[in-house]
This record gives structure tokens, C-alpha cells and sequence, in this order.
């Protein structure tokens, strides 16, 4: 199914809440009861996607349920030299860093070790993989360039 570049955009638009998008921007609960209303499935995200970058040494089993569901697109960049970054797509984004970090992705091995710069979920993967595509494209990587 195609997506058209409209749809890609109005999505990075309503990801990254530019300042001339309207409307809300909700305040991110951090229990799984603060996630009622008419804004909880971006609560959800936003927490799942904060719990990764937070560090914590153990994900607790509703966070591992609840990350499941999600297609993530990920922005990889290199420890060894910070001017090369790797975008994809995967359900298991602590898995697939491993896997480019090991050396299993042809492209990803010369530049390893890898962290993760940039990670967003959605629920739908074809969303996901147009917006990974269009993060490909000339114009998505100037948008990764300067907001990610």
C-alpha cells in the first residue's frame, strides 16, 4: 500500500509538533493509569519511547507488552565517527541494536559500535515504513539533520 508524501508529511509534522501545527500537546503521565482521554495513545508512546532513553537497567513486564505493539523508526549514529548515521525500521529495537553492533548488518559493521540518536513508534508499519523511507529521501535527511 502506498502512502502519499502528504500523508508522510502531516505525520513528521504531527510527530514533531512544529510551532505551527496547532493544537494540544498533553503532558506525558508516567503510570499506566494517567493514559485515559482523548490523547492516550500519544501518552503511551511518549512514555514507552521515554523509558528506552531513561536507562533504566530493567523493563518491567507492561513495558515490554507495551512496546511490542509498536513498529519503531530508529535513527543509529556512529560512536567512532558521529558524522555517520543508519536509519530503519523494527518491533524489537533493543534486538535489532545488538544485531548492528555484533556486526550482522553488512552496512552497519565498519562503522559499529552504534547508539541509538532518534527513535519514534508506530502503530502502523506502514506508516512506519514510509516515514523511514522519506527519512531517506534528500529532504528527510535535512528534517533528521535539524531536528534530530
Amino acid at each position: 500500500m502506498h502512502v502519499p508524501d502528504a500523508d508522510v508529511a502531516q505525520l513528521v509534522e504531527q510527530r514533531f509538533r512544529k510551532p505551527q501545527v496547532t493544537g494540544s500537546n498533553p503532558v506525558v503521565g508516567s503510570s499506566p493509569e494517567s493514559f485515559r482521554g482523548c490523547h492516550a495513545g500519544v501518552k503511551r508512546r511518549r512514555a514507552a519511547l521515554i523509558a528506552l532513553f531513561v536507562g533504566r537497567s530493567k523493563t518491567t513486564a507492561w513495558q515490554a507488552k507495551f512496546m511490542t505493539r509498536f513498529f519503531y523508526v530508529y535513527v543509529l549514529v556512529s560512536e567512532t565517527d558521529p558524522s555517520v548515521h543508519y536509519t530503519g525500521v523494527t518491533r524489537d529495537l533493543s534486538r535489532r541494536l545488538q544485531e548492528h553492533n555484533r556486526g550482522s548488518c553488512l552496512y552497519t559493521a565498519k562503522h559499529r559500535p552504534w547508539k541509538i540518536e532518534t527513535a519514534i513508534g508506530l502503530r502502523s508499519e506502514t506508516k512506519a515504513r514510509a516515514f523511514e523511507k522519506y527519512l531517506k529521501s534528500g529532504s528527510g535527511r535535512e528534517f533528521a539533520r535539524r531536528h534530530f
